[in-house]
């Protein structure tokens, strides 16, 4: 009832008081033995409050359910099209929650099958791989880096690799975790491009492109040099190191000088 409402909220605020005394009890008081009973009592008091506190949001949550059951029924009784156009509005929400819902599961579960395949695909590749350690101990690139992709996802975002430049981490791309060795893969690409690719690509404005040849023997690593285009082909640059493994080549990328610039790729293979 309302009157119980009340009594519980009244309750509540009586008991934020005492809790509030309590406190200046406890500092005036110190950490002898009239402390430790002050601090039991700051304990109690702050339980008691928790609970009260739970129920009271209890009670709004039922009387918010109560006054909506209310306007349906006041609207069902005086203005029948309005409650039917209320009962429509309603479905629709409910089906849109349940598609979005059913397209979180999707996503997930196609996440957890393209984890299970980058497992597999790394397990099969390495019996062919040569001896080198970064053949078998790498991060994968999956996210949209192909050169083919434009500046920005569907959520009209762009992305580096660098979170030094990002302190949020919001602009992070989802599949950077540092300066490591690096395997394109998937619908990113398979190698990086050796001609500037243009800016405003693959989900970045400054676009990474390698300066000079992959190195062609399988176990052979070769130093190069990665340039961004930003401006000018070449804005900002730095060093990297890239690794035959037979059927795949593996990066040593550092973090991004900027964001947003990012490593891009294509889909061409070795």
């Amino acid at each position: 009832s309302l009157n119980h409402f009340y009594k519980r909220k009244k309750e509540m605020k009586l008991l934020l008081l005492l809790l509030l005394m309590t406190i200046l009890a406890c500092k005036v008081q110190g950490i002898g033995q009239s402390g430790k009973a002050c601090s039991q009592k700051f304990e109690d008091l702050e339980s008691s409050l928790n609970d009260t506190r739970k129920k009271v949001e209890s009670m709004e949550h039922e009387m918010e359910k109560v006054v909506g059951v209310m306007k349906e029924l006041f609207l069902a009784h005086y203005d029948p099209d309005a409650f039917e156009e209320q009962r429509r509005l309603k479905k629709e929400v409910q089906k849109r929650l349940e598609i979005k819902e059913q397209a979180k599961l999707k996503k997930q579960e196609d996440e957890r099958l393209f984890k299970e395949e980058l497992i597999e695909q790394s397990l099969e590749d390495g019996k062919s791989a040569p001896d080198n350690i970064e053949c078998r101990s790498y991060a994968f690139l999956t996210h949209f880096r192909n050169i083919e992709h434009g500046g920005q996802d569907a959520t009209n975002s762009s992305y580096c690799d660098s979170p030094n430049w990002s302190p949020s981490g919001a602009d992070v791309s989802p599949d950077w975790v540092g300066t490591g060795w690096y395997r394109f893969y998937g619908p990113s690409g398979h190698r990086m491009p050796t001609t500037a690719p243009g800016e405003d690509q693959c989900g970045t404005f400054g676009t990474g492109w390698l300066i000079g040849d992959h190195p062609s023997v399988p176990g052979e690593t070769v130093d190069a040099r990665v340039c961004f285009q930003a401006l000018d082909e070449c804005f900002r640059s730095v060093d990297v190191k890239i690794t035959n493994c037979n059927s795949f080549y593996v990066y040593y990328l550092p973090d991004a000088p900027f964001c947003k610039f990012r490593y891009c790729a294509t889909n061409e293979r070795l």
